[in-house]
């Protein structure tokens, strides 16, 4: 019966780590998680991450570097 109690907390904490592990790595989903804002109205992309802007369709045509 202990056994069995120990195998459960084994698990049970195995099992916690794991979910803790995958929710740091997806996030919240919301939009405050987002990468990158395309406006093509305004020709525009913001990588929220670095803060730097371009011209939409230079990044398009590979003319610019904006990640990295």
């Amino acid at each position: 019966m202990l056994e069995a109690r120990v195998a459960a907390l084994v698990r049970s904490q195995s099992n916690q780590a794991t979910a803790d592990t995958r929710r740091a790595m997806v996030g919240s989903g919301m939009r405050g998680d987002k990468v990158r804002t395309y406006r093509e109205q305004d020709d525009q992309v913001t990588d929220h991450r670095t803060g730097k802007q371009c011209r939409l369709r230079d990044l398009r045509d590979g003319r610019l570097e904006l990640l990295q």
